[in-house]
């Protein structure tokens, strides 16, 4: 398994490749598609699997002011491409240079001479190039049968098509057990635990305070249920997203109670795994409100990691 960061990194490396050009944010169940599909081709072929994809989504590198945020960052989204099997991964900077580039000479003098590729994989929806000219139709009329290009059917759950902005709304409407769905997995967030107010530990419930990249897409305030996972060991816990309304909080926060732990580790790194949404954010009228609230929550997480196992 193999990770480029450039074209020249990558250039002359392979004999043959069967290939696949795409964003592949979330690496959702469509994406996991075409990689079963790229296997496939190039058991056939004697080929190496070779996915092309961008550090960022190509909307946001040519309109910074739309920021589109990721369901997997840089190094989330290689590690699970890597983990579906693919054999290389080559990312790419999407600037204004490369969104200028047509198809065809994106094809015909960089895929096929550097890569060897014989066949390219892709999605029914599938366009690169200028103006998103190359769709499956254009690349065969432009490649004249220097290699093939195999189109990958749709992946539909009760007739909607799996897509990345689809899960992205789930996330953001709070509907987390639709987008692991769609995902095929937990929706992920990794992020180093800072300092905060100490309230949850006066209270009774210590937390842990994540600082995520302010490029991934946050799930909508509230508590939730998650699994967190530290130095390999995996722990039930709830979450809070918000503002803590009940202290007045100005900032919005992410706040992890671990169940049944007490380490300290602040400065380290921690990944959550969201499995449901449990309730909206509330402002309680008193401290004490606020405590018979998280132990209902504790009791309902527990119940809903329980039934999850």
């Amino acid at each position: 398994m193999n990770v480029f960061y450039s074209i020249d990194d990558a250039r002359g490396k392979f004999e043959r490749t069967v290939c696949a050009v795409g964003n592949f944010d979330g690496v959702h169940l469509g994406h996991t598609g075409i990689f079963r599909k790229m296997k496939e081709e190039s058991e056939k072929r004697g080929a190496e699997t070779l996915i092309i994809t961008f550090k960022r989504h190509p909307r946001s590198s040519l309109y910074p002011s739309e920021s589109i945020k990721m369901l997997t960052l840089e190094d989330e989204k290689i590690n699970i491409i890597l983990s579906c099997g693919i054999d290389n991964v080559l990312i790419m900077d999407f600037s204004r240079e490369t969104s200028q580039m047509s198809p065809g000479y994106f094809i015909n003098n960089i895929l096929i001479p550097s890569f060897n590729v014989t066949a390219i994989i892709a999605g029914y929806d599938h366009a690169l190039g200028k103006n998103r000219e190359g769709n499956i139709d254009h690349i065969k009329n432009i490649t004249h049968g220097k290699l093939d290009v195999i189109e990958v059917q749709p992946y539909s759950i009760e007739g909607h098509p799996v897509s990345s902005s689809k899960i992205r709304s789930f996330i953001t409407d709070g509907e987390m057990e639709f987008a692991s769905r769609f995902l095929g997995r937990y929706y992920s967030m990794s992020g180093k635990i800072i300092k905060g107010f100490g309230r949850g530990r006066q209270i009774g419930f210590p937390t842990a305070n994540i600082s995520v990249n302010e490029s991934k897409v946050i799930p909508l305030d509230g508590v939730y249920a998650v699994y967190a996972q530290h130095n390999g060991k995996t722990y039930k816990g709830v979450l809070n997203i918000g503002s803590n309304p009940t202290f007045e909080n100005q900032n919005r926060t992410i706040e992890l109670h671990i169940l049944k732990f007490s380490k300290d580790i602040y400065d380290e790194v921690i990944s959550v795994n969201f499995v449901s949404r449990i309730r909206g954010e509330i402002k309680f009228s008193s401290v004490d409100a606020l405590i018979t609230q998280i132990n209902d929550d504790i009791i309902k997480a527990g119940e809903l990691l329980s039934e999850d196992n």
